[in-house]
């Protein structure tokens, strides 16, 4: 029985298992620099700069920010009495990505090849969206901004496992290249 036990073992560790024990600092380096960028990005009215070009910039930015959200002024923050490009929903998506991209530059989280966790941090907000779209209650920026960011926690954490796996097996196709 222990051999049985140790054959599988090895065959299990030298076969099965994807070499995905480290962590790939420049793969996570790279997405929390552009989460972090298109973050900051949707504070650009807020920081009220006046300068030649900041009009274009607010423009493009509302354009490119646009395409991604409704941008409802009833469902966006305001500070300083300045709006934010995005709405409260999609401000905590992108919240919830940035806070699990800077999580995940010191520990190796990986979901365990199981749907779940998506599923479960995700089904808030939908339940939210359901809800105010049938009237149940009325629209919260905080509900919609605290379900967005335990859903973009969790898609974030999905879409690095999905680059980061990719990434290992074309190395490993190149190593067994060689």
């Amino acid at each position: 029985m222990i051999n049985v036990i140790n054959i599988y073992s090895n065959t299990h560790l030298s076969t099965e298992t994807p070499i995905q024990y480290k962590i790939n600092y420049p793969v996570r380096f790279l997405f929390f620099a552009i989460i972090l960028l298109w973050t900051t990005g949707f504070f650009f009215p807020v920081l009220n700069l006046n300068f030649n070009g900041a009009a274009l910039i607010n423009y493009i930015l509302k354009f490119n920010y646009g395409l991604v959200c409704n941008q409802s002024q009833e469902a966006t923050f305001t500070i300083n009495s300045s709006y934010l490009l995005v709405c409260a929903r999609c401000t905590g998506l992108y919240t919830g990505a940035l806070a699990m991209s800077v999580l995940l530059l010191f520990y190796n989280i990986k979901p365990k090849q199981s749907l779940l966790p998506l599923i479960l941090f995700s089904l808030p907000l939908l339940f939210d969206v359901i809800s105010v779209r049938a009237g149940l209650y009325e629209y919260s920026k905080t509900v919609a901004l605290f379900t967005g960011v335990l859903c973009g926690s969790v898609i974030y954490l999905y879409i690095l496992e999905t680059v980061e796996n990719s990434y290992y097996s074309l190395n490993r196709k190149a190593d067994d290249v060689k």
